[in-house]
């Protein structure tokens, strides 16, 4: 069918015009909602990657710590401890704060290896806020022949020495790069003399 000039165009009804439209406006929701989704992800991903931070901050500084421990007893044998350790006489206060404030809390002892807080851009941007902190208490010696009568496992803790036990706990924090996470571990560490 040929229009010419003078036939009336009220035939059409303009319903693929309003099918279009409502495609789009679908088409347009769904992408929306896919951007949304993905910024979320995005988010998370962020998040999970700050407590991992902070959880790897906290064990490096820990397992740091002890190998300032273990390096110490080397070189001395046993004579001269570290310098920023604690003897829990009694609670100190001080420690019983680091161990237990949800707040940052800055120490002498920093985990001295590694610089967390400046990586490199190779490494995505991901740093920690501050360094590493640790603290090394002092629990005491204990006689290797006395930890036979009561642990079976004494082997262990070097079953038939004559030396002593020296029994020490480390505690360590950690702060993610957005400083919204905090992170902490504990470990006891006993070398045998």
């Amino acid at each position: 069918m040929t229009l010419s000039p003078e036939t009336p165009l009220h035939h059409q009804s303009g319903a693929a015009l309003v099918i279009a439209m409502l495609l789009l406006i679908v088409l347009s929701l769904l992408g929306a909602q896919a951007m949304s989704s993905a910024g979320l992800q995005e988010q998370l991903a962020a998040g999970q990657r700050n407590v991992l931070l902070a959880e790897t901050g906290a064990e490096s500084a820990l397992r740091g710590a002890e190998v300032l421990l273990w390096d110490s007893f080397a070189q001395s044998d046993g004579r001269i401890l570290p310098k920023g350790i604690r003897q829990p006489a009694s609670i100190d206060p001080e420690v019983e704060h680091f161990r237990t404030s949800r707040e940052w809390i800055e120490l002498d002892t920093k985990f001295p290896t590694f610089d967390y807080t400046a990586l490199p851009t190779e490494s995505g941007g991901s740093r920690l806020t501050a360094q590493p902190v640790y603290l090394i208490e002092d629990l005491g010696r204990v006689a290797s022949s006395a930890m036979e009568s009561h642990n079976r496992d004494a082997a262990a803790y070097g079953s038939g020495s004559t030396g002593d036990l020296h029994f020490f706990r480390i505690s360590a924090r950690s702060l993610s790069g957005d400083g919204h996470f905090l992170r902490g571990r504990e470990s006891t560490f006993v070398i045998s003399r």
